[in-house]
């Protein structure tokens, strides 16, 4: 008896452990569960986080494509327009030189004037002279 008895104590300690064993495992299975569920909770607030993040993306994309695209509108105006200043300056260069002719053409003539009226003041001069000795051979004739 002493053989099973000592046997069945044998039995009962590797019984006993593996029972302590397996409260162990347990134990630690339970641990796991609980830091897998923590980490489906993180997973999900980082699912959500991501899903925040998505749609921000999607907004920042439409506000800075609308934001190019008014860019690019008012690019393609300011092009307009220099391209209109450059036409007008054209006409506006175009009009003085024509200007500028005409003024040289404008004082050229003066300048003729000028000297007619410097060979009349000169005529009359010379006619007033002769006038004045007519008047005196008159006097004298007299």
């Amino acid at each position: 008896m002493i053989n099973v008895m000592g046997f069945e104590e044998k039995v009962m300690n590797y019984l006993a452990e593996i029972h302590q064993k397996i409260t162990g495992i347990e134990n630690e299975v339970a641990g796991i569960k609980s830091e897998v569920a923590g980490v489906k909770n993180e997973v999900a607030g980082v699912k959500s986080e991501v899903a925040d993040i998505k749609k921000t993306v999607i907004h920042i994309e439409y506000d800075h494509g609308q934001k190019l695209s008014a860019l690019f509108d008012g690019y393609e105006q300011n092009t307009q327009a220099i391209e209109q200043l450059r036409k007008g300056q054209e006409r506006l260069e175009q009009r003085v030189d024509r200007l500028e002719s005409g003024m040289n053409r404008i004082v050229q003539g003066q300048e003729e004037l000028s000297l007619k009226v410097e060979q009349n003041t000169q005529a009359i001069k010379s006619l007033e002279d002769r006038v004045a000795t007519q008047e005196i051979k008159l006097q004298l004739i007299k």
